[in-house]
């Protein structure tokens, strides 16, 4: 049979169709067996997430039962603390040890605080220091052993054998001041009489002459006034409450209806009875409030006067800043002191995340403006008047603590240039009795001398009263000479009776002193000039030397200069004489402990004696210098108590973002703590009314001033600055701590 050329034409075509669905049937082959490759990969990686999920619900399991080991591990805490308490008790009685009535109040005290019970469980440190006001390093691993254990078994032992071992502790501290009070009673009639044996000798040793003077010298004690009290009471007792008689009392509305109970019968009133309870006027989170509202300008008609201001509505406040107003006065003052007490700006955001939502507050609004208001706003030219007022004062103390800054250490990602690591806040605060009390922070990027002097010179003291850091003898020297010169120095002797505590082996003179021949044995110490024993009278020294100091009071009315005259007599007739025999017993403690070596003293050995020596060898001149001037104090303890607000801050925060930052919680805690020296009540109330008064003014002037000049545009009537000449024009008088104090004392602020 013959095929035409049509036939074949056609049978190829069917041919190539044949053949491109064959091809087409091979592609989906080929995607089918990709798709369940895939499904096949995809059913692998559910069984993978199964595993891993599983895992987790495994873990989970796990953390849960941990969590509740450790919520029950909490409740023993708080249970095992409690008996700790009533053992402390029982233990001190078994042992014979007078624990004074103050301190077994604390304790009863603590048996009812379940909160800070639990808090306490958790620090040792913290629970000994209220339980006798004394704390103790060595304590701190007592309560270590109640928050390791899993089991309830390994609970309950721990919980046993911490109790038994804080109540041992706190019964040794309180055995060790009994014994303390009989050693100082002992050693003090044996160096008498030691130092009497050797009048009669050709040759004295100076160091026990100084001994048994120092051992006579009774010191003044503080004359205390004590309320008066009826009958054998020891204490004031509960007394009424001011704001129970001033309350005025709500009434209640008569009930209408029926009994919501049975909702049959109706009521029938059988009397009533008054009650008093305090309670907040709105929860924190109806504290915010978004405003708007509507500023008028108005001119004063009077030729003489053309003031303008601006009238807000009735309630709002003064906006923070004049430029960027979102948030006003009181609430930056409000979370500006929360800041000072060591609440960290982290937490108060954290508190008030949800309505930074609901106010659409940015991330950062709240303390950037917190920061704001004392670095550029009201607070930093309130902080400039208390320098200049307190850089009037000629002696004022300086010491410095670290606080870690991130853009300093390298944690943050801006990175600061600089050899500096470490930041620290320095304090400067007023000498007691001086008529202007103050305490100023400021932050350091470093603790180096230039650091310090940078920040040190604007004040501009006459002398000053440090530890015994060398970076100040660096300061004075490069001043020398100089308007700026330092003319004295006074090294604060806690430190130096710190390093001698250090160097005092209390078990050795305890051994020798308990014996039955125990003031015979410590005379013969003595008449040996046996180091331990010249260093215990030492201590003896400073303990009449600081009741001495502490009988000089400054009472209300008196003057300054009949103060310091008292404080003059008093050192010429105890604390020369003191600390000239102190100084004996320094010198002879040296022999073999320190030599001069390029006109510095140097040790001779290792040791915590031969550190003691040196220490007050090489700044004897500095701790001597309050004989010579009854303005200086002895030592650092009023900057100390200044510095720790700026520790509770660090202990609470950890740390700050930036040295701005830092800047900032220094502005505030100089404003909060100089007001707390000057004995403002209501903190708030004045940097509120003072932020109100000072943006109100400035912001007047400021308008008045561009009016006059001709740059005043009613279309944009709203100020980006406040003028030099306005906020120089502002009476800061009245708001100085001291003055306000004075007024609000007065029912005037």
């Amino acid at each position: 049979m013959q095929h035409t050329a049509e036939d074949v034409q056609k049978l190829r075509e069917l041919l190539a169709q044949a053949e491109a669905r064959a091809d087409k049937a091979e592609k989906r082959a080929g995607k089918a067996e990709r798709r369940a490759d895939k499904a096949e990969s995809r059913a692998d990686k559910a069984e993978n997430r199964a595993e891993k999920a599983e895992k987790r619900l495994a873990e989970t399991e796990v953390k849960l039962v941990k969590a509740e080991a450790r919520a029950k591990l909490a409740v023993n805490v708080t249970s095992a603390t409690a008996a700790i308490c009533l053992e402390t008790i029982e233990r001190a009685k078994e042992a014979g040890v007078d624990i004074p009535e103050a301190q077994r109040d604390q304790l009863k005290t603590i048996l009812g605080e379940y909160a800070y019970i639990d808090g306490c469980a958790r620090n040792s440190t913290q629970l000994l220091e209220y339980l006798l006001s004394k704390g103790t390093e060595q304590s701190n691993g007592l309560f270590s052993r109640l928050l390791t254990p899993q089991t309830a078994k390994e609970s309950e032992t721990a919980a046993e054998q911490t109790q038994k071992a804080v109540a041992s502790e706190v019964v040794n501290i309180a055995n060790g001041q009994k014994k303390a009070d009989a050693v100082i009673s002992v050693l003090e009639t044996a160096a008498g009489e030691a130092a009497a044996l050797q009048q009669n000798a050709e040759k004295k040793n100076e160091a026990l002459d100084a001994c048994g003077r120092i051992a006579k010298i009774t010191p003044p004690k503080r004359e205390v006034s004590k309320p008066v009290l009826k009958g054998d009471k020891k204490t004031l007792g509960r007394r009424p409450v001011k704001q129970r008689e001033e309350a005025v009392t709500l009434l209640n509305s008569a009930w209408r209806g029926l009994c919501p109970q049975c909702g049959g019968g109706e009521f029938t009133t059988l009397g009533s009875y008054t009650a008093f309870m305090r309670d907040m006027k709105g929860a924190v989170n109806s504290l915010f409030r978004a405003i708007k509202y509507e500023c008028t300008l108005l001119m004063c008609s009077n030729s003489k006067c053309g003031r303008i201001h601006v009238q807000r509505p009735e309630g709002v406040p003064m906006p923070v800043s004049i430029r960027q107003g979102t948030i006003g006065q009181p609430l930056a003052v409000e979370l500006g002191v929360l800041l000072a007490a060591g609440i960290p700006g982290n937490k108060i955001e954290k508190q008030f995340g949800a309505l930074q939502d609901d106010l659409q507050l940015g991330t950062d609004t709240l303390m950037r403006n917190v920061n704001r208001w004392t670095q550029e706003g009201a607070g930093k030219y309130l902080l400039e008047r208390i320098k200049a007022k307190g850089s009037e004062n000629n002696i004022i103390e300086f010491d410095e603590t670290p606080f870690d800054v991130q853009q300093l250490t390298g944690r943050s990602v801006k990175k600061l240039e600089g050899s500096a690591r470490q930041g620290y806040v320095l304090a400067a605060s007023s000498v007691p009795g001086q008529d202007f009390q103050f305490s100023v922070y400021t932050s350091l990027r470093g603790r180096s001398a230039a650091e310090i002097k940078a920040k040190l010179l604007p004040w501009r003291p006459e002398k000053i009263v440090t530890d015994g850091y060398a970076g100040y003898t660096s300061i004075m020297n490069s001043l020398e000479g100089t308007k700026d010169k330092i003319s004295g120095r006074q090294v604060c002797l806690v430190h130096l009776r710190r390093k001698v505590l250090a160097a005092l082996d209390a078990d050795d003179i305890s051994e020798v002193i308990v014996g039955p021949d125990g003031a015979s044995a410590a005379k013969q110490r003595f008449a040996k000039g046996c180091p331990q024993f010249l260093l215990c009278m030492i201590v003896d020294g400073f303990r009449k030397l600081y009741t001495a100091e502490a009988s000089v009071v400054r009472s209300a009315g008196e003057s300054y200069g009949t103060f310091l005259g008292r404080v003059k007599t008093m050192r010429e007739e105890y604390s020369r004489p003191l600390m000239n025999d102190i100084d004996r017993i320094f010198r002879e403690l040296a022999r073999e402990n320190a030599a001069m070596d390029k006109g510095k003293w140097i040790k001779l050995r290792d040791s915590n004696l031969a550190e003691a020596v040196v220490f007050y060898l090489n700044n004897e001149k500095e701790m001597k210098a309050f004989l010579d001037d009854a303005g200086l104090p002895p030592d650092t303890n009023a900057c100390e108590q200044t510095i720790r607000a700026a520790v509770v801050c660090k202990r609470a925060s950890n740390f700050k973002q930036s040295p701005d930052f830092l800047e900032g919680l220094c502005g505030w805690l100089s404003l909060v703590e100089t007001g707390r020296k000057c004995g403002i009540r209501n903190i708030q109330k004045w940097l509120t009314d003072y932020g109100e008064a000072f943006m109100a003014h400035c912001e007047s002037m400021t308008l008045t001033q561009k009016y006059l000049e001709g740059r005043f545009d009613m279309r944009h009537p709203r100020l980006d600055r406040l003028e030099p000449e306005a906020i120089e024009s502002f009476d800061m008088t009245p708001w100085m701590p001291d003055e306000y104090a004075r007024r609000e004392r007065e029912g005037k602020a």
